[in-house]
């Protein structure tokens, strides 16, 4: 267990908090010595579901690195340039080129030893097949062409920008600081985080885009509207 604060506070009368609710916690349950165990093998599939909703949902996604992996920030660089934000390919191409989403993005997640990689499109039921589409040509695109030099500070300066701003927040500050004791058994200075999404570049990207986009890998969800004409069927029955 990790206690974190920010903000208003004393270090000293923190710790002394901290002794007189949890110091007289055991250790006996402590996990120190149990070799760290990967993530569970599992076997790609597409699966639809109908529901009984007004538009359909896509998420699919792979597994991603841990905090640790070499892969980490040109992961973070990848992902903002592939759908963080409205300057993203997958905004620019899906939602305002062709109109099909009402919201696209992707998402990285990292833990201790492993982690995952995502992309989401809410669309209608109608431009299912179109948006997955899409999206793995977004996918190839990454893994075939290294990215030009004006996107790929565009990128960086976004993440950095983002990160940076979420200091602002006390609550965001706190989650770093125990995130950091959580996952890396130290406390990584911002300009040190700021410096190593700085020195990625093009070809990092490019090795990672091939590494992680196996589409042979990845599973896909599709909550997708019922069709309505049975929906009334039954009702009636």
């Amino acid at each position: 267990m990790v206690v974190a604060a920010a903000g208003n506070i004393r270090h000293d009368k923190l710790v002394a908090m901290v002794q007189k609710y949890f110091g007289s916690m055991s250790n006996a349950g402590s996990r120190k010595g149990v070799a760290a165990r990967g993530p569970r093998h599992y076997r790609p599939k597409f699966e639809t579901v109908e529901k009984p909703i007004a538009q359909a949902h896509i998420c699919m996604g792979t597994i991603g690195y841990g905090v640790r992996n070499r892969f980490r920030y040109p992961l973070l660089v990848l992902n903002s340039v592939l759908g963080e934000g409205m300057s993203s390919r997958l905004f620019q191409n899906i939602r305002e080129k062709y109109g099909f989403a009402y919201n696209v993005y992707s998402f990285v997640n990292m833990l201790t030893d492993t982690g995952n990689f995502g992309v989401y499109v809410g669309t209608d039921r109608n431009n299912v097949d179109k948006s997955v589409g899409l999206v793995h040509a977004e996918l190839e695109k990454l893994k075939s062409k290294p990215l030009k030099n004006n996107e790929l500070t565009r990128a960086k300066s976004q993440l950095k920008g983002t990160m940076m701003l979420s200091l602002e927040s006390m609550p965001s500050r706190m989650m770093r600081l125990g995130s950091g004791e959580l996952y890396l058994r130290e406390y990584v200075p911002l300009d040190a985080v700021l410096n190593r999404i700085e020195a990625v570049h093009a070809d990092h990207v490019l090795e990672t885009a091939n590494d992680l986009f196996r589409l042979e890998k990845f599973s896909t969800v599709v909550f997708k509207p019922a069709d309505t004409s049975k929906l009334q069927t039954s009702n009636h029955v």
